[in-house]
């Protein structure tokens, strides 16, 4: 399968509040609803290729309870703002200030698997050159079985997944579960620099390509002024002061 590649620069659109049917929340993108002009799927991808770029030091991933600052990769003005779930045993508390006008783009949980993590975990692998079908295969997320040479990346159980606005629960999150198209990503130089590929010295021939699985949620823009958003899952629990100005 031919990787895409996402790219960013999307003239950001008006739009009105709707709501929409089925009981989707109207302060979010609605499943099927695209968020300027890209799908949920690709605005994943476009997730995960801004993220994998950025070495391991200081990298938004790595939870620091003891440090408030936004630490959300110093993103180019986009028209789409990204936020970092970030895995710990405790809450993390960010602060960050949103371009107003910027939906939010955050996966509530998410899991990701490439060519390189193929190469990093000879054991638990058997390809040399994955295909994306490969790759998607390996994130074994239900109801897809799991080939015995790969790991597990399976999601959690979208019950056990929470979304809070400003003190209002988000609902319907199982409405919230989206794939990524196959996708091409620059590492850093040298590959070992990030978290996920420290067992690589130097990175396969060829461009490194990626899927993603994962419950994934678009805020329209908000309000300029104080948020609070909240959002859990088992592993991870994220509080994000947002300042929208």
């Amino acid at each position: 399968m031919k990787a895409h590649t996402i790219v960013l620069t999307i003239s950001l659109l008006c739009a009105n509040p709707i709501v929409h049917s089925q009981g989707t929340d109207n302060r979010v993108y609605a499943p099927n609803e695209l968020i300027l002009g890209m799908t949920y799927g690709d605005w994943s991808a476009a997730w995960w290729q801004f993220y994998l770029q950025i070495p391991s030091q200081n990298h938004p991933f790595s939870p620091n309870t003891s440090d408030t600052a936004c630490h959300n990769g110093n993103q180019p003005a986009a028209p789409v703002y990204f936020l970092a779930g970030v895995l710990s045993t405790m809450q993390v508390i960010r602060n960050c200030t949103v371009p107003a006008g910027s939906p939010i783009f955050f996966p509530v949980t998410n899991a990701e698997w490439s060519n390189l993590e193929i190469l990093s975990k000879p054991n638990e692998a058997v390809l040399n050159n994955p295909s994306g079908a490969d790759l998607r295969a390996a994130l074994c997320n239900n109801p897809f079985p799991c080939p015995p040479i790969f790991s597990k990346k399976a999601l959690p159980k979208s019950s056990t997944l929470n979304v809070t606005l400003d003190g209002v629960s988000i609902n319907f999150l199982d409405r919230f579960h989206f794939q990524s198209p196959v996708f091409s990503f620059e590492p850093p130089v040298p590959v070992s620099n990030f978290v996920f590929y420290s067992n690589i010295d130097s990175p396969p021939g060829g461009t490194p390509i990626s899927v993603s699985d994962g419950y994934w949620i678009a805020i329209k823009p908000l309000p300029v002024g104080q948020h609070t958003l909240i959002f859990s899952a088992p592993g991870i629990s994220n509080l994000y002061y947002l300042n929208v100005q």
